[in-house]
């Protein structure tokens, strides 16, 4: 460590806010580190301890020098530049053996460019065709070419420059990768082993060729499939287009179901953390009338390939392929590489194989599909009107109107909406009104106040047991409120309690009272000691003298291992001391106490050092009585020095890793400092002989670890709209502009809602996002599975002129999520619209469920279809469905089998929002109700 002033370290901060260049190191270093680093220099105002050497072991697998998956940032983790990486290493060092994290920041997206760092290059998996079967892994930044794969494998299995060889993907239908293509493009991830293949002499592949089917043998077999389960019937064929084939680029496992001939019954591989995305495509795949519109081949008339807002078609031709897959009945589980290589070519946030949330890439896929479909060419201009006091009617019908001149598509048909929004100044009263539309409805949950956290307790005397408890505080308090609850609980003082966080047998963090509770994650493992103090302290001191007055030296376990020399084991701990006083024996005893349950029960009994202990006080080890009068037995502790110690006692750095000095045992006393650990050496042989194995888990649970927080009695679908549509306060960081005061001002907001779209997606908030911290909400939402009506709700006079059907709506999909804030796993269950039953998707599994199972904590967005469509769906024959009759676009003469060979004049009161459906917005039925 160097402590060289020359460097201003809070300069050092300030360039951690440095822009991020393409192919530059950036270095992730642990928040936790980084935190006790800015209190010791001073960045935040405050005080504290020298921070040590730079600690990433929390980011790591344990023992291994992996980053941990799903690393969370901000929380977890910072991203610093390589210059400030190298000051922070110059001044404090980093730990013998602990490689530092560098990464490099790459440019990603096609056509929407985004710099950022690659936490996680993907790890490839490689091997020789014909070769011994052996697997190799390596990692690639995900914008590397196939063809530096291709290079480096050529020297991993030591294949001469000169041979010709490809690649290609194991039990993929393609014969080779294109070494021009990014790992990206090529479909190239985590769960891919990519297989290098020498040619033949006579220029033939060992490889068989595997030809994907025929255009005309897919249309055949897909028409017979469909044959077997339309629901009614179509003018169009069921592959064939005007403008060519749907060649397919989806690998597919042909391994047939029994069921296999149930269009939409087909499994979607996981690429590497892409269930997000699985669990998001099985939920939209089930609407049926836009799966219907993609499977016929509807959306080709409308693809709008020059909206400069848009993909130029490509999403939406993409995931027209991909319905095309999984509905044909042909495919137990298809390989959706392509789509997932669009999505991040235009979405570059969903780039690469890290978890994303199944929300936010159902949200970018509606509004996408949305662009590429949009019937409008060029968006005119329109201003935003405040209500001014006009009627509802009137500016509800505004909005809509306005809305459709800009976004006119089958998406904005069946899942666009109508918000109420309205916003009262706390100043002057004024009320503002705006009707805004929306495609999902996201409906609060509300969030426990209090957390339980578990704590292992140590209580100063030796005799008592070490006891874990489950302590419950609020989630907005502060570690010593933690204290306060576990003293509460145990029978001792809050303020002689000290929080820990223990890890790989050392201590990771020492809490001071102040720091928040958000702090804390359930990764970390909290250690809580009793520690004496020499005089009471009052109950008004200050947190700072309070811990002046604490004395304790921190002590870590190291025993001799043949094989790597001096290790950590068991855990450490913290031990009373006052300073000026305790020797080398006191602090000896004082450990050899602490340690004694951990003693095997025969020498607890018949040791006479241990008989001694027994009448061994923390006091007297400490070196005074209540009165400050020295004590013990100075006979006893000379007789003790002919004794075989069990331990020596050297100095060390906080990793347990480097000896600064072996302690002399004299009557001296020990001066203790913030920065200074003390290591128990034990001779494996000792500590075999007289210790418990693994006695480092030895501890009572208490009672409350039976408990698993406040029992989760759930709540309805109703209840969240009531939150939903409950006024509030909005934050200081999102201020609304009073054009009457003339100010930014803190107001209240209030939705309502005025229309439902005919298919509703219902988000539930289950993540909550703050400055410090991120929590999941895992209560049970009860959501009614047919006859969801949510007409209460609504505001529209209208709605009591509406036909029963429009008002209610049945479950077809849930996204599931299981897991914490650090990744998880999604899932979904869908109703199949062809035979009615539900299945359950886990990435390529598919396995038939029922209704009465979809139902659990883990629901986490929720598809509603209106029930008139599933009557529609249900009709033999019948295509006449009013829903779709704003389906009309210049580019558009026959879609669905309508006829719109109608007048101009319906013509544009239809894409201007002037149609009869429309005009009844405030009064009778809206074209989306």
């Amino acid at each position: 460590m160097d402590t060289n002033g020359s460097i201003n370290e809070k300069d050092i901060f300030e360039e951690f806010g440095q822009p991020l260049e393409v192919g530059d190191s950036w270095y992730l270093i642990s928040v936790s580190w980084v935190n006790n680093w800015k209190n010791h220099a001073g960045i935040d105002d405050s005080s504290g301890e020298n921070p040590g050497q730079i600690d990433n072991s929390r980011l790591f697998e344990e023992n291994s020098d992996t980053l941990r998956e799903h690393l969370l940032e901000e929380s977890e983790y910072m991203l610093i530049p390589a210059e400030c990486w190298k000051k922070l290493v110059h001044i404090y060092g980093i730990p013998e053996g602990q490689k530092p994290i560098c990464r490099k920041v790459i440019e990603t997206g096609t056509f929407s460019k985004q710099t950022t760092v690659e936490i996680y290059p993907p790890c490839i998996s490689m091997k020789q065709h014909d070769g011994d079967g052996q697997i190799t892994k390596e990692n690639f930044s995900r914008v590397a070419l196939i063809g530096d794969i291709h290079k480096r494998m050529k020297e991993i299995f030591g294949i001469p420059v000169e041979q010709t060889t490809r690649l290609y993907i194991e039990d993929s239908s393609e014969n080779s990768l294109d070494d021009k293509f990014s790992m990206e493009k090529a479909g190239v991830g985590p769960t891919s082993v990519v297989v290098i293949e020498k040619q033949n002499d006579n220029k033939t592949w060992p490889r068989s060729t595997i030809a994907p089917p025929s255009y005309t043998e897919a249309t055949t077999s897909t028409s017979s499939t469909l044959s077997k389960y339309n629901t009614k019937n179509s003018n169009s064929s069921s592959f064939s287009s005007s403008n060519g084939s749907h060649n397919t680029r989806y690998s597919s496992n042909n391994t047939y179901r029994s069921y296999r001939d149930t269009p939409g019954i087909c499994g979607l591989s996981n690429l590497g953390n892409t269930c997000f995305m699985n669990s998001a495509i099985q939920c939209l795949s089930n609407v049926s009338p836009l799966t219907m519109y993609f499977y016929e081949n509807k959306y080709i008339k409308e693809l709008n390939r020059t909206n400069p807002i848009g993909m130029r078609g490509k999403l939406a031709e993409t995931y027209a392929t991909l319905i095309h897959d999984i509905w044909s009945g042909n495919h137990s589980s298809v390989s959706p590489r392509e789509f997932k290589y669009k999505v991040s070519s235009f979405a570059p946030q969903f780039s690469g194989y890290q978890q994303h949330d199944s929300q936010e890439l159902m949200a970018f896929l509606i509004d996408g599909l949305h662009e590429d479909l949009n019937r409008i060419d060029n968006k005119p201009y329109v201003e935003l009107k405040d209500s001014a006091g006009r009627p509802d009617y009137d500016v509800a019908i505004e909005a809509w109107k306005n809305h459709l001149r800009r976004n006119d598509s089958i998406i904005v048909d069946m899942f666009h909406g109508l918000f109420k929004s309205t916003i009262v100044c706390p100043d002057c009263d004024r009320v503002s009104v705006t009707f805004d539309p929306f495609g999902y409805l996201p409906l609060p949950l509300p969030k426990a106040k209090d957390r339980m956290i578990p704590c292992t307790f140590f209580p100063r005397d030796a005799k008592k047991p070490v006891t874990k408890y489950n302590v419950t505080v609020s989630k907005d308090g502060c570690i010593r409120d933690l204290c306060k609850a576990l003293a509460k609980q145990t029978e001792t003082e809050e303020n002689e309690l000290i929080v820990t966080d223990v890890y790989n047998y050392r201590f990771y963090k020492i809490y001071r009272g102040s720091e928040s509770i958000g702090n804390y994650t359930d990764r970390d493992n909290l250690f809580v000691f009793q520690i004496g103090f020499d005089e009471e302290v009052e109950n008004d001191a200050n947190e700072q003298e309070e811990e002046e007055k604490l004395e304790y030296a921190r002590v870590v376990m190291r025993q001799c291992s043949s094989a790597h020399g001096m290790r950590l084991f068991a855990h450490p701990f913290l031990i009373p001391v006052k300073s000026g006083v305790t020797t080398y024996r006191k602090l000896y005893n004082s450990i050899l106490a602490a340690v004694s349950r951990y003693v095997k029960q025969e020498y607890k009994e018949n040791i006479k050092m241990l008989s001694e202990l027994k009448r061994c006080e923390l006091n007297e080890s400490i070196g005074s009585d209540v009165d400050g009068n020295e004590v013990g037995d100075t006979n006893k502790e000379d007789e003790m020095e002919d004794e075989t110690q069990w331990f020596k006692l050297v100095t060390i750095n906080s990793f347990g890793t480097t000896v600064y000095k072996e302690l002399k045992d004299n009557d001296e006393p020990i001066k203790f400092t913030g920065d200074v650990y003390f290591s128990a050496e034990w001779d494996s042989a000792t500590c075999e002989e007289y210790a418990e194995e693994n006695w480092s888990d030895t501890f009572k649970n208490d009672e409350s670890m039976n408990k698993t927080g406040n029992k989760d009695k759930g709540i309805n679908l109703q209840k969240c709209m009531e939150f939903f549509t409950t006024p509030e306060k909005l934050g200081k960081e999102d201020l609304w502009y009073c054009p009457k005061c003339k100010d930014h001002k803190q107001a209240t907001k209030k939705f309502d809602l005025w229309t439902l779209p005919p298919v509703l997606i219902i988000h539930l908030k289950r993540f909550s996002y703050t400055r410090w911290s991120r929590d999941k909400i895992g209560t049970y939402v009860d959501f009614p599975t047919r006859d969801l009506d949510l007409s209460d709700f609504i505001i529209n006079p209208a709605k009591s002129k509406w036909h029963e059907q429009k008002k209610r709506y049945n479950l077809i999909g849930v996204s599931n999520h299981y897991g914490g804030m650090g990744g998880g796993h999604y899932t979904a269950y869908c109703r199949n619209y062809k035979d009615g039953k539900w299945y359950y998707f886990d990435d390529s599994s598919v396995t038939e469920s029922s209704e009465d199972k979809v139902k659990t904590k883990a629901a986490y967005m929720l598809m509603y279809q209106r029930q008139d469509i599933e009557e529609w769906v249900n009709k033999e024959g019948d295509d006449d469905f009013n829903f779709l009759e704003s389906m009309v676009s210049p580019r558009s003469c026959h879609v669905r089998g309508f006829d719109f060979n109608m007048s101009e004049k319906k013509r544009e009161q239809l894409l201007n929002g002037n149609d009869s459906n429309l005009s009844n917005c405030g009064e009778e039925e809206m074209d989306t109700s």
